[in-house]
């Protein structure tokens, strides 16, 4: 028996570029949709970022807020030590160092959001050019303050301040510091309402007998006196130097913070 094989006839040049021109079609959208699908992932992480970032800069924000409050208390009272030092004949010690704070109100700046962007290689996701500056602007102006906050003012005063303050410390200015910092432990320990009821024995033991320890007034006069203005007035100076160019730095970010949130109150939302 024969077999017949079927004869196809070949294609002709329009069957081929016909065949070209759809697997090109093929090709040429499934690489457009790739393009839009990783465009939409992209400003999707980019919107995402964004809406971090923002909750960061307003906590920023909010707590440079707090800190230069407290700060401008602190320079309130390094004004009245230093006049008071400076001005008086004689000076009572405990007077003194009633205004002569031993605290700092650190900045400590929130830049996770920019700093993990940064590191993850995220920041090409924004395609807002002036936002991207806006963005390292805020970013140098917070770690500026935060150094200067952290670094210099606080080296200063848990190093040199001490140094300076604690010469002329009083009988009476330890006794009080001593029971703030009795008082700091109770709070530790979650009483609120301090009274005889609720305070354990012996820290009503001891506010007791350091309330009865004879504390007499310590004034200073004369060559005393001089020597004290010479020791102090310029660490004053100092310490009060330090506060100040701090809550600039603080401003400065904080302005640095508005016109980035305007800005994306305004463009991005």
């Amino acid at each position: 028996m024969e077999v017949h094989h079927a004869h196809h006839a070949p294609k002709n040049w329009k069957e081929y570029f016909t065949e070209f021109l759809m697997l090109f079609a093929a090709v040429t959208l499934g690489f457009i949709a790739e393009n839009y699908r990783e465009h939409y992932i992209e400003e999707h992480r980019a919107q995402e970022y964004i809406g971090f970032l923002k909750v960061d800069v307003e906590k920023n924000i909010h707590y440079i807020d707090s800190v230069i409050q407290r700060d401008k208390a602190l320079a309130k009272k390094l004004d009245s030590a230093f006049l008071y030092l400076a001005e008086n004949e004689q000076v009572d010690l405990d007077s003194l160092h009633s205004n002569l704070p031993p605290n700092l109100f650190r900045f400590m700046s929130k830049n996770d959001t920019y700093e993990q962007m940064k590191s993850s290689g995220s920041l090409r996701y924004i395609k807002d050019e002036q936002l991207l500056h806006l963005i390292t602007e805020y970013s140098s102006a917070t770690e500026a303050a935060e150094s200067r906050s952290t670094s210099m003012e606080m080296e200063y005063v848990n190093t040199q301040w001490p140094q300076v303050i604690n010469r002329s410390v009083t009988n009476a200015a330890a006794i009080v510091s001593y029971q703030n910092a009795r008082s700091g432990y109770i709070a530790i320990l979650g009483i609120d309402d301090v009274s005889k009821e609720i305070m354990d024995k012996d820290a009503w033991e001891l506010f007791s007998r350091l309330d009865r320890v004879k504390r007499e007034k310590v004034i200073v006069q004369g060559d005393a006196l001089k020597q004290l203005q010479k020791d102090i007035l310029p660490s004053l100076a100092r310490r009060q130097g330090l506060l100040v160019n701090t809550m600039k730095f603080m401003f400065r970010a904080k302005e640095k913070g508005e016109v980035l949130l305007k800005h994306i109150n305004e463009k991005i939302d």
